[in-house]
């Protein structure tokens, strides 16, 4: 039973996070379809699953690692919109 609770805190702690990331950077993921964005909204749904549902693993990890890759994302963008030449990669 206590093991079902962990699960569901994960997983409703997850799906928030999901909503506010969503929020924030899910226009520009849909505006411009490349391989980037392709490869960055699958990561971002397996960092929520495993934060979710996989509890071998800790939970504030995965976390770090997720704020981490928005992060980079954000900072790839302002590089992507200053500089053409990193605009055809990203």
């Amino acid at each position: 039973m206590e093991d079902l609770i962990i699960m569901v805190s994960r997983t409703l702690g997850s799906f928030v996070l999901l909503t506010v990331v969503t929020l924030i950077i899910g226009k520009h993921i849909n505006s411009h379809k490349n391989y980037y964005s392709f490869a960055l909204s699958i990561t971002i749904g397996s960092f929520i699953a495993n934060m979710g549902f996989n509890t071998r693993l800790n939970f504030f990890e995965m976390l770090t690692g997720f704020l981490s890759l928005i992060f980079l994302f954000y900072l790839f963008l302002v590089l992507s919109s200053r500089s053409r030449r990193l605009r055809f990669w990203f």
